[in-house]
């Protein structure tokens, strides 16, 4: 996995831009017995079904509460 993000932003340096990353690349081996076609397919139920890939496609309620 490899990602860009704006680090300026991050150390506080600029008000413009965000903290996220703004592209995240994911590189898959899958090492099993499969057609080209059924690791794809497995891949992409891999992703449907992946909670961290959800909140990261999808925008979620953040409560903060200081304790």
């Amino acid at each position: 996995m490899e990602g860009n993000i704006d680090k300026d932003f991050l150390l506080g340096k600029t008000q413009e831009g965000r903290a996220g990353f703004t592209e995240l690349r994911l590189f898959v081996t899958v090492d099993a017995p499969m057609s080209q076609e059924e690791k794809e397919a497995f891949i992409h139920d891999v992703e449907k079904r992946c909670p961290v890939a959800d909140n990261i496609s999808n925008t979620t309620k953040i409560t903060t509460k200081i304790v």
